[in-house]
């Protein structure tokens, strides 16, 4: 049993609900796990968390001065030295903090431990680059020759001097490599502190709702609503702020280094920091790059399933341009610089498995109806403009590339490849090139051979308004080589969609009014052109080109009314408004109608001669 002399001199344990306070203030009636639960919320415990003790008892302390005998702050033992004011500020109702040294309280002088010394980790050194064979063979003669001057004693001294002479030789030659200093946490902003300041209010507003009565809820409701309110607004601008700081950091990505930049758009992101050891790393490289069961034979490989069909290779290649076109569009760049992207990086991705792969023509159809709608809304253009405003060689020339040109281009390679390929075997295995029912890769290139072999026969003319000898000499069919007859006959097919082009040019009675005017000299863009045009002055110059700007006359014929006028619809002096003023505009112009007329009549009566 324990007696009342006992209970008032007994230390407090750490499970026993007593009145706990901490430096900051607070204080409630709880065990010594709630103090600490508050002390890390509140991070009021943070200033003074438990440090090693500097003077424990059986050590010296002091600083010593330049004189050997009289020091002017000597060493002295630490004898009942109060460790708690060291360790931190002593919080009421915590339990006492005892040492792991028991001995240091009993004993009034005990005998000073000798100090470990930690071995510090050198600095690390420029060394030469590793084709600068000169500069290492120079420095292993020295090193040689410091060595030899150097070490004395048996293998185990030698090998204990070795690390220290070799560093302290190589670092008075080179210089040592600054460490990188690590950017510093950035500070919250005012918004952000308000954010933080009002989403504790909500979340005790919460707690204190939960326990009110009735007629408390009605006015906790509409503060908890002011304080929601003022939340969104505040998260709206800082997610504003956000975005406008990460789209100035992906442009100048994009102009220090464009090609990068359009790569890292297309590749999975990167995050995080991997760390392994060099065991598991050689462990994984081991188990992914090499076989154990390597001498054993394969066998028979199975049944091939449809995923290795050119018709699944048709779905992936569409999938990956769809995932390509939203990664692209999804970044902070200006339209054109998108479309920059996709020519020069996702274009030419999709290029290679159209031309290898067995894929129809009706699906590179598709696939350049995806990109082209993804172009017209990156350039601000309206839905309605054709594919020959984009692609087309017409009057304004955009330095753009559609997919089924360059399907089309690819099968013919691919087919004059196979026909004139230098082995004979190739040749005569007649390998067919499937393109579908739509076009036929074949055909086109027996159709593009007979014209090239036709403009021979005819010889050479001379087209448009300038003079005989004009121009370059065309190169004729039964002259080229092997590689020129192929750019003859990639360049005449090239020539026989531009047709196409032209023809729907033609039959389009507004965008293709160009095909039309005299006089006017061809525009072709450049990239180089592209990027210093404005993007709405590009826009502007291709809709007026095509005649899609949102003119009343347009805007008439794309929604069948005329948008209404501002100025008509507020009242004038008379009070008519909207339609009534239509209409009343409407009578008075059939009424001075009538009224000409009957002058007119009058008119008539008298004679417009002279009286004779």
């Amino acid at each position: 049993m324990e007696t009342d002399k006992e209970k008032n001199t007994r230390t407090p344990g750490n499970e026993e609900k007593i009145l706990r306070k901490c430096a900051c203030g607070w204080e409630k009636e709880t065990t010594f796990r709630g103090l600490r639960i508050h002390q890390g919320k509140a991070k009021c415990g943070q200033k003074g968390q438990q440090q090693p003790c500097t003077a424990l008892a059986g050590e010296t302390s002091g600083t010593e001065s330049q004189g050997k005998n009289h020091s002017a702050n000597g060493p002295k033992v630490a004898q009942g030295i109060d460790v708690t004011e060291e360790e931190g500020p002593m919080v009421e109702g915590e339990p006492p903090r005892e040492h792991q040294n028991p001995v240091a309280t009993n004993s009034h002088r005990t005998e000073p431990q000798a100090e470990t010394k930690k071995p510090t980790r050198r600095s690390k050194l420029k060394w030469p680059k590793s084709n600068e064979t000169e500069a290492w063979r120079t420095l292993d003669t020295d090193l040689v020759k410091a060595l030899e001057a150097s070490l004395h004693g048996g293998v185990e001294a030698k090998l204990n001097q070795f690390g220290d002479i070799l560093y302290q030789a190589c670092s008075d030659r080179f210089s040592e490599v600054t460490p990188s200093q690590r950017t510093t946490q950035r500070e919250k902003g005012r918004r952000e502190m308000e954010i933080d300041h009002l989403v504790r209010r909500r979340r005790q507003l919460r707690k204190n709702w939960r326990k009110a009565t009735l007629e408390e809820k009605e006015g906790l409701k509409a503060l908890w609503e002011e304080i929601r309110q003022r939340l969104s607004r505040l998260r709206r601008a800082e997610r504003i702020r956000k975005r406008s700081k990460r789209k100035q950091k992906e442009r100048a990505s994009f102009f220090k280094d464009p090609f990068k930049h359009a790569r890292q758009l297309l590749e999975e992101k990167k995050s995080g920091k991997l760390e392994t050891t060099r065991e598991q790393l050689e462990q994984h490289v081991s188990g992914q790059y090499s076989d154990p069961a390597r001498n054993v034979p394969l066998g028979t490989p199975g049944q091939y399933t449809a995923e290795l069909s050119d018709k699944q290779m048709g779905r992936s290649v569409m999938k990956q341009l769809s995932e390509g076109l939203a990664k692209i569009d999804r970044s902070q760049l200006p339209g054109k610089f998108k479309v920059w992207c996709y020519q020069f990086t996702l274009y030419r991705r999709v290029m290679w498995p159209l031309k290898m792969s067995e894929i129809p023509s009706s699906t590179a159809s598709k696939m350049d109806g995806k990109a082209n709608s993804f172009i017209r809304k990156w350039l601000g253009l309206p839905r309605c403009l054709s594919e020959t405003g984009l692609f087309g060689r017409n009057t304004l020339q955009l330095p753009l590339q559609s997919i089924s040109l360059g399907y089309m281009q690819e099968k013919t390679r691919l087919v004059l490849e196979l026909r004139e390929s230098t082995d004979q075997t190739v040749q005569n295995a007649n390998a067919k090139v499937p393109t579908g029912r739509k076009w036929n890769a074949k055909t086109e290139v027996d159709r593009a051979i007979g014209r090239l072999q036709h403009q021979e026969i005819v010889g050479r003319v001379q087209a448009g308004r300038a003079g005989l000898g004009w121009g370059k000499a065309p190169r004729f069919w039964s002259k080229a080589s092997r590689k020129e007859r192929k750019e003859l006959v990639v360049a005449e097919v090239t020539r026989t969609e531009e047709e196409r082009y032209k023809i729907k040019a033609v039959s389009q009675g507004r965008q293709g009014s160009w095909t039309t005017w005299e006089g006017v000299a061809n525009r072709n863009i450049r990239w180089a052109d592209l990027w210093k045009i404005p993007q709405a002055r590009l826009s502007f110059l291709v809709r007026s080109t095509y005649d899609t700007l949102p003119c009343p006359r347009n805007l008439h014929q794309w929604f069948g009314s005329e948008e209404s006028c501002p100025p008509c619809s507020e009242p004038n002096d008379a009070g008519v408004t909207g339609g009534n003023l239509k209409k009343a505009t409407k009578e008075l112009a059939e009424e001075a109608e009538k009224g000409s007329f009957w002058l007119w009549l009058r008119r008539k009566d008298k004679c417009w001669g002279k009286n004779t």
